[in-house]
Formats: C-alpha cells, sequence, structure tokens
C-alpha cells in the first residue's frame, strides 16, 4: 500500500532528479534493494533504482497484526541516475520488461491477499465449532440450537465457495495466464466474504469473542485491513468494471 506525496521531478541532462516521499509502505525497514517506476505526463518512463538517497524513517504502526510497522521513504533530489531522455524513452501506456513484472508482483500480491481471506475463514469456522459444542446455554450445547446450525452452515458454503475460486486463480496464476479482472476479483470477493464470515463467527461466542485471549477476537481485529491491502476493495471495482 503506498501514497506518493511530495513528488517533483527535474530533467537535467540525461539525469532525472527526483524528490519523493512514500506514505504507509509495509516492510519497507527490512528491505535491501528499492525500486521506483515514475512515468512521465506524455512519452517517456523513469526508472530509479536502488539509489543511495532512499532513506526511510518509522512513522506510525498498524492497528492490526504485530510486525513491522510501516515507513515513510524519502527520496532525496541528488542527481539519481535515470533513464535517458529521448530515444531510449519508453513510451507512456508501453509494456516494457520493467512494467511487466509490476503487473506480475501486483497480480502476485492480490493473490496473497486472497489467501490469507480463505485461511482465516477457516480458522475463525473451526475455532467456532470446537466453542459451540462445548459451550452450554439453556442446558443445551449452543451448537444444537438451529439457528446456530443455520448461521454455520452459510458460513461453510461461503468458504468452500471462496476456497473453490481461490483455488482455480492459483492454478490460472501457475500457468502464467490469470489476468488482473480476475485477480481483482478474488481479492475483493474473497475478502468481503472473510469479512461476513468472521462477523457471524464472532457472534456466536457472545461477549467472549471481544476479548483478546479468544483468538477469534484477533481474527476479527486482523481480517478488516485485507479489505485494504494490495489495494482498495473499491479499485478492484474498478478494475473489473473497465473490462466490460
Amino acid at each position: 500500500m503506498k501514497r506518493f506525496l511530495n513528488i517533483v521531478g527535474v530533467v537535467i541532462g540525461v539525469l532525472f532528479t527526483l524528490s519523493m516521499t512514500v506514505y504507509a509502505f509495509a516492510n519497507a525497514s527490512s528491505a535491501g534493494k528499492m525500486v521506483g517506476v515514475v512515468t512521465t505526463a506524455k512519452n517517456a518512463s523513469v526508472e530509479v533504482m536502488d539509489q543511495p538517497g532512499a532513506k526511510g524513517s518509522i512513522v506510525v504502526g498498524k492497528v492490526n497484526v504485530p510486525g513491522p510497522s510501516w515507513i515513510a521513504v524519502h527520496l532525496d533530489d541528488n542527481g539519481m541516475p535515470g533513464k535517458r531522455i529521448g530515444l531510449e524513452a519508453i513510451p507512456a501506456g508501453s509494456r516494457s520488461d520493467v512494467t511487466v513484472k509490476i503487473d506480475d508482483v501486483a497480480l502476485t500480491d492480490k493473490l496473497i491477499v486472497a489467501v490469507h481471506a480463505v485461511a482465516m475463514m477457516e480458522r475463525a469456522l473451526a475455532l467456532t465449532i470446537d466453542y459451540v459444542k462445548q459451550r452450554k446455554a439453556f442446558g443445551k450445547a449452543i451448537i444444537e440450537f438451529q439457528n446456530t446450525q443455520f448461521e454455520l452452515a452459510a458460513c461453510k458454503t461461503d468458504t468452500t465457495i471462496a476456497k473453490v475460486f481461490l483455488d482455480h486463480c492459483i492454478g490460472v496464476h501457475v500457468e502464467g495466464k490469470l489476468d488482473t479482472v480476475t485477480a481483482s476479483m478474488a481479492k475483493y470477493h474473497l475478502t468481503d466474504t472473510l469479512a461476513d464470515v468472521i462477523d457471524r463467527c464472532l457472534q456466536m461466542f457472545g461477549g467472549y469473542g471481544y476479548m483478546d485471549e479468544y483468538p477469534i477476537s484477533r481474527l476479527y481485529r486482523d481480517a478488516r485491513v485485507l479489505r485494504i491491502y494490495a489495494g482498495t476493495n473499491e479499485i478492484m471495482k474498478l478494475l473489473i468494471a473497465r473490462s466490460l
């Protein structure tokens, strides 16, 4: 997830001088090399790779899962070598090797989030089934109530359908045929489904489901950001709509 601010580019001879700040750059603090691709308004792409002017600073922690914080990465305008403007420039909109590689990473990124969503659905469902078999109310196990059975049946169905679609996408991706539209469908729909499934599962726990010592509460908390990671679900729908 990247947000670009304060971008200033100046062409000096064959150098492209760049100042840029990137916010909400996940795990960048552990990166050994950073690669940026800058596209001009009309007719050239400039590649900025592994620059000594890049530096990072911790700026924000995350609400959800523990781990490396997001950081802000600053590129200083110290005359970083760029791609030559002229005959060697890459026409805007063309698919260079760099562009293709970036597209591949974006597809994989969406698919990874979809994998997380299905794994979290399966985990939430397993935890909930185990809990309702043990927890009793009004003299019988919660799973014996018809409403519980209906809710869990719906969650099981949604999770199974999600996994089938995910397996299909993984198979297509292994063959090198996964496209942006299908990856976007998987990312947005599976994370939306996760939100619904995990909300239903947490409800079965009652007040206990909102306590940190119960794993379902942590799953509920961590699921929210998946609708933002790898491009928000609204952006996924826009990408799908453009193909119609």
